[in-house]
């Protein structure tokens, strides 16, 4: 399908591409059953009312979420589909703010389901922004 796609694009897409690019998302750290990821807040990623749009802290929880499960020394994304993904928006960037770090972590593994619980937090401020569930499925 990325393929495809990418011939219908006249091949603008690098391998690898995928759609925290256009965001501009980098995961930064990563340990067993957790991910961060963050993205640099700039006028792209803002609604009417100058704040973080809601869609862009959705696809940063889900990374986040999805990526939890990785191996935390290698940069290949993991094998996963979101199955769900619950997320409550609950406060804003701070004045100042001017990254979102979102973590993921592991809440429960089972053989090819794992849900993660996620937070995004908008920095220097540490303020709580939004929280989220993602239950993803392993595809072999």
């Amino acid at each position: 399908m990325a393929t495809h796609l990418n011939e219908t694009l006249g091949g603008q897409l690098s391998d690898g591409f995928h759609f925290g690019d256009v965001l501009g998302m980098r995961r930064t750290e990563s340990s067993a059953g957790e991910a961060t990821f963050e993205i640099e807040i700039g006028p792209q990623h803002l609604n009417r009312h100058g704040t973080v749009h809601s869609g862009v802290l959705m696809a940063m929880l889900d990374t986040a979420g999805l990526w939890a499960v990785s191996d935390p020394d290698n940069a290949t994304p993991p094998k996963a589909v979101t199955v769900s993904l619950n997320c409550n928006f609950i406060g804003r960037s701070g004045a100042g703010d001017t990254i979102i770090r979102e973590i993921g972590r592991i809440s429960k593994h089972c053989k090819r389901i794992y849900f993660a619980s996620i937070v995004a937090e908008s920095q220097p401020s540490g303020q709580l922004v939004a929280t989220g569930q993602g239950v993803y499925n392993r595809i072999a």
